[in-house]
C-alpha cells in the first residue's frame, strides 16, 4: 500500500494552514504527472506536496520506506507501412506477467476489428495480424483465438469496467497495448484499406525495484480533552502512488483528490 496516513484522536484540533492551499498544491502536483508509480517522479512530487501541506498545519510527517516492484517499459513501438504511431503505450501485467513480444519484433497485416466480434472478423486476415480493438470490446480473448499475434486496444480513456476487460485471470504473456483514439485516427488505424499495411509491434515491459514509503503523522487530542477520549485513535488513510490498465497513464485523479482532501 503506498498511502499517506494520518493519526488522529477523536478530539481533532483545528488546523492552522489556509484553507484550500495544501489542496491545490497537492492537486497540482498529481496533476503535473502522467503517472504516480512508486519510485517515479509524479509520485516524489506528490509526496513532498503532502509533507509540505503537514508541516504548514504544525504537524510532523515521516515515512514509513519499503521496496516493492513496478512495471517499467523499455520499448512500447508500433511502426505502419514503416511510420512509427505515437502514442503507444503498454498494458498492465497479467497478474505477475507482463505484456511482451519475447525480445523480437511482431510483424503482420494491421487490422480493425472494431468490437473484435466474429462477424466484424469475417473477411479479414485476423491470423498473425495486429489487431486493433475498441476500449471496452470483451473479445480480446476470442481475438487472440482466432490468431492475431497482438491486440492494440484504441480509446480515448478506460474505465474499471473497461479495463478489466483486457486481462485474463491467469499469468498469460502476451503482446497487448494501447493507442490513443486520436492517435489512430490520425494514423488512419480506425479502418481497413483494399490492401492491409504491414505493421510492426516491439513491447518490453519488465519488473524493476522501486522504493516507496507511506507518509504518516501524529494529530494529538485536542487540550482538555478527557483521558477516554484521548485513548481512542482514528486511523485516515489516502492513496498516494496510482496503478491501472495503462501504468504509465494513470493520473489516479479520484486518488489524488482524497490526498488533497486529507492533507487540507
Amino acid at each position: 500500500m503506498h498511502r499517506m496516513l494520518l493519526l488522529a484522536v477523536l478530539a481533532l484540533a483545528a488546523l492552522p494552514a489556509a484553507e484550500g492551499d495544501a489542496y491545490r498544491r497537492v492537486l497540482a502536483a498529481a496533476e503535473a504527472h502522467q503517472q504516480r508509480q512508486p519510485g517515479s517522479p509524479g509520485w516524489s512530487a506528490i509526496a513532498e506536496a503532502v509533507e509540505t501541506g503537514l508541516r504548514e498545519a504544525g504537524l510532523t510527517p515521516d515515512r514509513l520506506a519499503y521496496a516493492t516492484l513496478v512495471p517499467q517499459t523499455r520499448v512500447c513501438r508500433l511502426e505502419v507501412a514503416g511510420v512509427e504511431v505515437a502514442g503507444l503505450l503498454a498494458l498492465a501485467p497479467n497478474g505477475a506477467v507482463p505484456p511482451t513480444t519475447w525480445g523480437r519484433d511482431l510483424e503482420g497485416p494491421v487490422v480493425w476489428l472494431g468490437g473484435g466480434t466474429l462477424a466484424e472478423m469475417a473477411g479479414l486476415p485476423v491470423e498473425g495480424s495486429i489487431a486493433l480493438l475498441r476500449m471496452g470490446s470483451p473479445n480480446i480473448q476470442q481475438v487472440f483465438a482466432q490468431g492475431a499475434k497482438a491486440v492494440v486496444v484504441v480509446g480515448a480513456d478506460a474505465t474499471q469496467w473497461q479495463a478489466s476487460r483486457l486481462f485474463t485471470e491467469a499469468p498469460i504473456a502476451s503482446p497487448r497495448a494501447w493507442l490513443p483514439q486520436a492517435a489512430a485516427e490520425a494514423a488512419g488505424l480506425t479502418g481497413n484499406p483494399v490492401a492491409p499495411r504491414t505493421g510492426r509491434l516491439r513491447i518490453d515491459v519488465r519488473w524493476a525495484d522501486a522504493e516507496c514509503a507511506d507518509i504518516w503523522a501524529l494529530i494529538p487530542a485536542a487540550a482538555g480533552s478527557s483521558p477516554e477520549r484521548a485513548s481512542q485513535t482514528i486511523v485516515l488513510a489516502a492513496e498516494l502512488a496510482t496503478a491501472g490498465a495503462v501504468p504509465d497513464l494513470s493520473p489516479g485523479r479520484r486518488e489524488a483528490a482524497n490526498a488533497a482532501l486529507l492533507t487540507e
